[in-house]
């Protein structure tokens, strides 16, 4: 259950947070990169490149995960 909605999995969650308008279209295709990303490590989907671990790390791309987890927090924690 999401914000008074029923969600079956990850990508469901994502499809409703965009209709309640919790997370924008940037957001989302964020949200849908990591998800994808946590299914390739988890359930080894394809070799995972190192180089691509050291740029997200030296870029601090992992900051907009951050927010994009504050924002759906705030949300869904707002009565």
């Amino acid at each position: 259950m999401l914000m008074g909605m029923e969600v079956s999995d990850y990508v469901d969650a994502d499809e409703k947070l965009s209709i309640l308008g919790v997370i924008s279209p940037e957001y989302l295709r964020l949200y849908k990169s990591v998800v994808a990303f946590r299914n390739m490590v988890v359930y080894q989907y394809a070799v995972i490149d190192i180089e691509v671990i050291r740029r997200i790390i030296a870029n601090k791309e992992y900051r907009k995960v951050t927010e994009l987890a504050r924002k759906i927090a705030s949300r869904i924690n707002d009565p």
